[in-house]
């Protein structure tokens, strides 16, 4: 891949062989980068 490709997979869980990734995830030059997403609350939407 190009070093200027990001990917970015939303909401879910990837299988690789035996490893599972919890997204949202973004993946920049084939390198993981922290993607952090505010924690819901009961009763918000």
């Amino acid at each position: 891949m190009p070093d200027w490709i990001f990917i970015y997979i939303a909401k879910g869980k990837i299988h690789f062989g035996k490893e599972t990734i919890i997204a949202p995830y973004l993946l920049e030059s084939g390198k993981p980068h922290l993607f952090i997403v505010a924690e819901e609350k009961e009763g918000e939407t």
